[in-house]
């Protein structure tokens, strides 16, 4: 006759704490990411622009829409919105999600910040990437993944050395650094800004 393992027996004498551990997660990383959204909205008057770029801050950050089985598909993400100038507005080219969420490279969670294009600009992502390894600004753990056409410009590990101060100047360094990018971002949804081609607002 087989027995149980030593891991069934530990969870079936913890259950009720493994189940409040995970309460104190889901309220402390939403707060924690909330705390950082608060302090990016608090930097500057809204909206963060620079001639033809602009990000917009959400209200609010998105998290997982109920509680899964699954621990691993829970995330806290303020997603801003990065427009470039087409035309007489500005049309949304890319979201810009940062905060936690599960990170399969590193079977952990962490501490993100990435560029995800919209379908309709498919090479941004190859754009922003040349800038970045261009620029003079090093985000730690920086990637670029040509299979979801994303950018990952900070990944740090949930762990005691990560703190809301340093998680906010994550975010600003690469929302400034995006704001920056007037030409790379032209290129990708095909604006020649030196001739001064045609533009037409979609």
């Amino acid at each position: 006759m087989s027995t149980l393992s030593d891991v069934t027996l530990l969870m079936a004498d913890n259950a009720p704490y493994l189940e409040l551990a995970r309460e104190v997660f889901t309220s402390e990383t939403r707060r924690f990411v909330g705390n950082v959204l608060e302090g990016a909205r608090r930097t500057r008057s809204e909206p963060w622009t620079n001639g033809r770029v602009k990000v917009e801050l959400p209200r609010e950050i998105s998290t997982e829409p109920k509680i899964s089985a699954y621990l691993r598909s829970q995330f806290a993400l303020a997603r801003a919105d990065l427009r470039f100038k087409k035309g007489m507005k500005y049309v949304m080219v890319a979201e810009v999600p940062f905060g936690i969420a599960f990170d399969d490279r590193a079977n952990t969670f962490t501490w993100q910040v990435n560029l995800e294009p919209m379908s309709k600009y498919p090479r941004l992502d190859d754009e922003v990437w040349r800038a970045c390894q261009s620029s003079l600004v090093s985000f730690p753990e920086a990637l670029h993944d040509n299979a979801t056409n994303t950018v990952r410009f900070v990944s740090r590990p949930v762990s005691k050395e990560l703190s809301a101060e340093g998680a906010y100047a994550d975010a600003k360094a690469v929302l400034d650094f995006l704001l920056g990018l007037a030409d790379p971002i032209a290129a990708a949804v095909g604006i020649d800004l030196i001739s001064g081609e045609a533009e037409t607002a979609e």
